[in-house]
């Protein structure tokens, strides 16, 4: 099955402009591959692939409520490391 085309809907908390979109969204990959292996899991198909959680669900032989409770758990650490990031990325613009 093929993944929806709707990563940019899902990915609409990502900065507008270009260049911090780019290296957010290489920061994103990092740390979704930092992630325990069942939330990297979702998270690498939900998050980056855009596949929905019923796509997903399908391609991991899961209950959908199991990929949105590991999605869930990948969300909150990658919201943690997201403000660390955004600290970062703030203190490094003049």
């Amino acid at each position: 099955m093929q993944p929806s085309n709707k990563r940019e809907s899902r990915l609409r908390f990502l900065p507008r402009e270009r260049r911090r979109r780019a290296r957010y969204i290489r920061f994103l990959q990092g740390a979704v591959a930092c992630l325990p292996a069942r939330q990297r899991q979702a998270a690498q198909l939900c998050l980056l692939e855009g596949y929905t959680l019923r796509q997903a669900a399908q391609q991991l032989g899961i209950s959908v409520s199991a990929v949105s409770r590991r999605l869930r758990a990948a969300t909150v650490q990658l919201q943690q490391l997201a403000a660390l990031f955004q600290s970062l990325e703030e203190e490094r613009e003049p």
